[in-house]
Formats: structure tokens, sequence, C-alpha cells
């Protein structure tokens, strides 16, 4: 199954096949992330993500990003020993070396494939409790969704 993927992809999209990315797994030590390339090649790469990231996926790299494809070749990570099934995404280098006291926690469990939300330090940071905002900072979001889209059906 995987020869006739990895041929697919080289039919459709052409080389490289792979995209290898530095991810840590301690805070000293770096490994090569593998996964499918889902992106076009550019010379020049902006950063981690961001409005250029979101035009330079390609057809068949949006088919294999909603089907998590892409992150077939990570088997080899795990095989390898560098992640595991389960656990935090493993960061970049730039952030450890940046923020060593969040990363420096977050990377005492092995990093994994398929993310461990609820138990990793800095994704907790990044989500407010809702409960505890006050009303006035509170995101609108969904009520301007739900007031501005008229609901069809309805007489």
């Amino acid at each position: 199954v995987l020869l006739l993927l990895l041929g697919w992809l080289l039919w459709k999209e052409g080389r490289p096949i792979f995209y290898v990315a530095e991810r840590m797994k301690a805070p000293d030590q770096g490994f090569a992330l593998w996964k499918l390339r889902t992106m076009r090649v550019v010379a020049q790469d902006q950063g981690v993500s961001g409005g250029d990231k979101q035009a330079r996926i390609t057809k068949t790299g949006a088919w294999l990003r909603r089907k998590r494809l892409d992150e077939f070749p990570q088997l080899w990570n795990i095989l390898k020993g560098d992640l595991s099934f389960v656990g935090p995404p493993p960061p970049l280098r730039q952030y450890v070396e940046a923020y060593p006291e969040i990363y420096n926690e977050v990377l005492k469990s092995r990093p994994g494939v398929i993310r461990d939300w609820p138990r990793s330090p800095i994704t907790n940071m990044r989500r407010p409790c809702w409960n505890a905002v006050s009303p006035r900072k509170r995101p609108m979001r969904p009520i301007q969704r739900s007031v501005s889209r008229p609901r069809r059906g309805w007489t």
C-alpha cells in the first residue's frame, strides 16, 4: 500500500516525495521528522505558518492531510525511538531555545504522532478557560455566525 501511495505521489507531484524537518525529542537532542510532502517547494521558507503556507498546499497534499496519510512516514520515527504513538507534538528547535522553561516540561514525555493535548503544558497555557474570562472579553465569533446566517427552511 505504501509503495502504491509513494508511486502515485511521485507521478502527481514529482520530487521530492518526503519532507524532513528537524524537531526536538529532548531539550538538547534533535531528530529528523519524516512526512510526505504536501506543499510546493520554494527556495526560501517563510516560517512555520501563515497565509503563504496555505497557498502552497497542493490538491494532492490537501487530500493527504485530510486523510492524515502525510504522517505515515512517521512510523519510521517511531521504530527508531524518536517518537511514540501518543504524546505532545515535537517542537521546533527555535521554540525550545526561545522558551526553555516551558519546553523542558513538555519534553519530559516523548513526543508523539497522535497529539496528547490535555496533558501538554504548552497547549493548556494557550487555551483560556472561558468561565474565568469576563463576559466582555469572550470571543463573539460563534454568536456572530449564528446571528448573521439566515435559517433556511423556517417560515
